[in-house]
């Protein structure tokens, strides 16, 4: 049987000082080894059939052992009790955004914890229900009422909203635009009228995260 002892030394063995400099310089939280994640996903392939090591990896609280479990995981085999350990503010958040795509997102409950997640008093964990609610409007599932109240919604809080979960909102007003042609102009004088990121300075050959540009870019994109 597959252990998490033979799991963390096959991570350990696929250090890369590239990675290790990156985690550095981004402020991953230790502890990590410094894994590239194609070499975690060859490992997490070779042990497919462990699932039941997604908790005992997460729990080294070790990034790259993170990152492991979440590809070894069964989202429906996990426990609300074991989710609620897992969602947890002091965790890389680059784990957590994985772990809401390939793990929350993806459970029946999945509605409940997009919003149990929004309503939360941390700015992290906010943010992460408002990436739920990005891959929702992605997904094309949601309807009329539900595009109406998160455009009341973004309209009365983004401006003010703190930066860490402003930047998901935000995204989440240009996917509506983008995946809800119905709604594209009135999203886009909305975000006109927000003006939020309008003065970002960003890079020649880069999109602004201003909406309007946002949108228009990806549109044009679409269009070629």
């Amino acid at each position: 049987m597959v252990t998490v002892d033979i799991i963390m030394n096959e991570l350990q063995a696929g250090i890369h000082e590239g990675t290790v400099k990156r985690y550095k310089k981004i402020g991953e939280p230790e502890p990590y080894f410094g894994v590239p994640m194609g070499y975690i996903s060859k490992v997490a392939k070779a042990h497919k059939q462990a699932a039941y090591l997604f908790m005992p990896l997460w729990r080294t609280r070790n990034v790259d052992a993170q990152q492991c479990a979440i590809l070894l995981a069964v989202p429906e085999s996990i426990t609300n009790e074991e989710l609620a350990e897992c969602v947890d503010d002091t965790v890389s958040l680059n784990v957590l955004d994985k772990l809401v795509d390939k793990v929350l997102s993806k459970r029946r409950d999945a509605t409940d914890w997009k919003h149990q997640l929004k309503a939360s008093e941390s700015v992290i964990l906010q943010r992460l229900g408002w990436g739920m609610e990005v891959r929702h409007i992605i997904s094309k599932q949601a309807n009329h009422e539900e595009v109406a109240r998160l455009l009341a919604v973004i309209e009365a809080e983004l401006v003010a909203t703190p930066e860490l979960v402003k930047w998901t909102m935000n995204r989440c007003l240009v996917e509506i635009a983008v995946y809800y042609p119905e709604w594209r102009e009135q999203v886009l004088q909305l975000g006109e009228r927000l003006a939020v990121y309008k003065d970002m300075k960003v890079a020649k050959g880069c999109t602004s995260a201003y909406a309007p540009d946002w949108i228009r870019a990806v549109l044009k994109r679409q269009a070629i």
